[in-house]
């Protein structure tokens, strides 16, 4: 299925069904349907759905995409990129997982939070999700990335950013919330994200026993 024209909002399941691949024209935004649903973006504002079913969808051409009630989990590829990725609404834990072998840099702030891939000089850095929002748990891509969230006015899930190697918090006025199960909190100095010993001033570290 190919669309006409652009700035279309297309919903799976609701607009369309047993379409294998369904490209757009220009701006377009894609919807899931209201179930688990994994994305794979693989290339420039394209990738496929699957439902855990033999219903794929593939997508070309929608650079924002929508998950829905359900659990949505978003992978991307060396090279995935979109414009706008939100996890959906509902009672769904919506996950985002950062391109994998690479140094990302997670940018979380109230306005805009997005994700690029650091590289080497001459080569520029890529910004490879221009902005994400209703994501539950974010999944990195190396085990030493950290989650600077000192941008944030709200509280700080800790359940959300479990894979990071740490979270930086403002000192002011940032609040962590653990997780609703026995926890081992240790409040001490830590290596800080460059290696280095921290005050032990509103640092430490959360163990989930």
């Amino acid at each position: 299925l190919t669309l006409d024209t652009a700035n279309q909002s297309v919903v799976i399941g609701t607009d369309i069904s047993s379409i294998e691949t369904v490209s757009g024209t220009g701006s377009n935004e894609l919807t899931a349907s209201n179930i688990t649903n994994s994305w794979a973006i693989n290339a420039t504002n394209q990738g496929v759905i699957n439902d855990g079913t033999a219903d794929e969808v593939n997508f070309v051409n929608f650079n924002n995409l929508t998950g829905g009630t359900g659990n949505d989990d978003f992978f991307f590829s060396a090279l995935g990129n979109v414009d706008t990725l939100i996890g959906g609404d509902g009672a769904g834990v919506d996950s985002l997982s950062a391109r994998t072998g690479v140094i990302n840099t997670w940018i979380f702030t109230d306005a805009t939070s997005s994700l690029e891939q650091d590289n080497t000089a001459p080569i520029p850095d890529e910004l490879y999700v221009g902005d994400f929002s209703g994501i539950e748990t974010y999944i990195t891509g190396q085990a030493n990335e950290w989650a600077d969230v000192s941008s944030l006015s709200g509280d700080i899930e800790v359940s959300s950013y479990l894979s990071f190697a740490g979270v930086i918090g403002n000192n002011t006025s940032s609040t962590l919330i653990g997780q609703n199960a026995d926890s081992t909190w240790t409040i001490s100095q830590v290596k800080d994200a460059n290696d280095i010993d921290s005050s032990g001033i509103n640092d430490g570290t959360y163990i989930a026993d």
